[in-house]
């Protein structure tokens, strides 16, 4: 496809934002770490257990597996403080605070993340080549990977600030649970990085009301857009109930 000469036609456009922001969004809890520690303890295992040199590559070395044994039960003794010490509700996550509690000793976070992402490759091969049997059911489980992408995108927030960083706890009968986010706050540039690059973009709604609010809530600019407001155009009808 040509991306310069395509059109892009949005229906119920009102939902095009919030969709935006739930799929740039990120969430990270004590159960997806618990599993993620799992499976890259079983994989280290099935590695020296069985000979799967012959399918998959060679695990990465022990200096990356040392960041996946420092970074994990960090991250899940920092959720666990948090629990015990925060009320129920929400709060701003203080990322040099986080960063400085995960990555101690730690010269080059992005090379740690880096030595992250080829354990998380190996271990999602491994799994595979043994079979995988919950993704194979359909029942996809919370991976390596997840905890990744949620650990990049605390760092790429740092530069970017349609995103915000934040702690939740929530309770249910007595008991607690705690999760941290990255939410993308602002959709406009997620939206105008496929907007900008295309022929047009028509955007449809019933309930495009207040429209100059949702311009700026999808485009965050009032520059080149056209807007057309149309009457209703049914007939009023007095003969239902």
């Amino acid at each position: 496809m040509d991306q310069e000469k395509a059109t892009l036609i949005v229906d119920e456009a009102h939902n095009l934002g919030d969709a935006v922001r739930a799929m740039n969004s990120r969430v990270l809890t004590m159960r997806m770490i618990d599993f993620s520690m799992r499976r890259w303890r079983s994989s280290r295992e099935l590695w020296v257990r069985r000979d799967w040199r012959r399918r998959v590559k060679a695990l990465p070395g022990d200096e990356k597996h040392r960041i996946i044994r420092m970074v994990l039960p960090r991250l899940k003794k920092f959720l666990e403080i948090k629990q015990e010490r925060m009320q129920e509700g929400e709060a701003l996550l203080d990322a040099d605070l986080f960063r400085s509690y995960l990555y101690d000793g730690v010269e080059d976070i992005d090379e740690a993340l880096s030595y992250f992402s080829d354990v998380a490759v190996a271990v999602a091969d491994l799994n595979l080549a043994e079979g995988d049997r919950e993704n194979l059911q359909g029942d996809i489980q919370p991976s390596l990977s997840l905890v990744l992408l949620f650990l990049r995108d605390v760092e790429n927030a740092e530069k970017d600030p349609s995103y915000q960083r934040k702690i939740a706890v929530s309770g249910s009968g007595g008991r607690k649970s705690i999760r941290l986010e990255v939410n993308n706050i602002d959709p406009a540039a997620n939206i105008r990085r496929v907007t900008d690059n295309i022929n047009a973009t028509i955007m449809l709604s019933g309930t495009f009301s207040p429209l100059e609010a949702y311009e700026l809530y999808c485009l965050a600019r009032r520059i080149g857009q056209k807007k057309l407001m149309l009457p209703i155009p049914f007939q009023k009808r007095t003969d239902c109930f």
